[in-house]
């Protein structure tokens, strides 16, 4: 799993756009710029990567904090 994100990152900082699929947000939002949060199918949340890292209904709805 390392591998993958290492390799996502390095391709994005190379220049290429990537969007990903994951379901492990905390390294997903530390690797994002932008971020949308499914829930059930629907977007719950949106936006920066790092506004929604440190959004504490996030923290606590999907990362148990």
């Amino acid at each position: 799993m390392t591998e993958m994100f290492t390799l996502v990152r390095t391709l994005n900082q190379e220049g290429l756009p990537i969007m990903l699929v994951e379901q492990n947000v905390v390294q997903s939002l530390d690797l994002a710029t932008r971020a949308y949060i499914l829930e059930n199918g629907t977007v719950a949340l949106e936006g920066e990567a790092a506004t929604l890292a440190a959004d504490p209904a996030l923290r606590r709805t999907y990362l148990g904090l």
